[in-house]
């Protein structure tokens, strides 16, 4: 299917970068790189008092939950709240993690104001993850790693510019699309 679109749609470039990884004969296909839309003005700073950090699902075993939990045990005196659930309640938690369960996405920008960072270490690599952009658009810094799609564009220095490019990822998609079909 792939090596027969008539265009492929990364959602970053390491999203790309990874598929090249495994299949190579994509290199020379159209594509088209595009984040995944965010609707922008749902989160800003609030200016809220902030502690801590605050993680998204990251208890999930692809998502980093061993990264997460030794990072937690190598910072003892940082708190960290974990939104999403634990898909393992019966593996405690070190005693610095704080399992809040599912928070509804309406209240996602205040719960990304109450916290200074958002932490997010995921196991392999994920074509975008909107949660990041989304807390640093809030007003948290990020504490990742290299295998976060939305860190690889270049534009994402500025919380300006992610607003930007996540706000305006649908008709960049719509666009791109019509490229092709005309």
């Amino acid at each position: 299917i792939f090596l027969e679109a008539k265009l492929l749609i990364w959602l970053s470039p390491l999203h790309r970068e990874s598929w090249l990884w495994s299949c190579p004969e994509l290199e020379q296909r159209p594509y088209a790189i595009v984040p995944s839309p965010i609707e922008s003005s749902q989160f800003c700073d609030m200016k809220l008092a902030r502690e801590g950090l605050v993680c998204v699902t990251s208890l999930f075993e692809f998502k980093g939950r061993k990264r997460v939990l030794q990072w937690a045990r190598d910072h003892p005196d940082r708190e960290i709240t974990c939104v999403g659930g634990n898909p393992l309640p019966g593996e405690p938690l070190p005693p610095n993690c704080h399992d809040v369960g599912q928070v509804p996405s309406w209240q996602m920008n205040e719960t990304y104001n109450k916290h200074k960072a958002f932490l997010h270490l995921p196991a392999t690599p994920q074509p975008f993850d909107r949660t990041v952009p989304e807390a640093y658009l809030a007003g948290c810094d990020i504490i990742g790693n290299k295998l976060i799609g939305a860190l690889s564009y270049d534009w994402f220095r500025s919380r300006e510019e992610v607003a930007e490019h996540c706000g305006n990822s649908s008709e960049l998609f719509w666009e791109k699309i019509e490229e092709v079909l005309i």
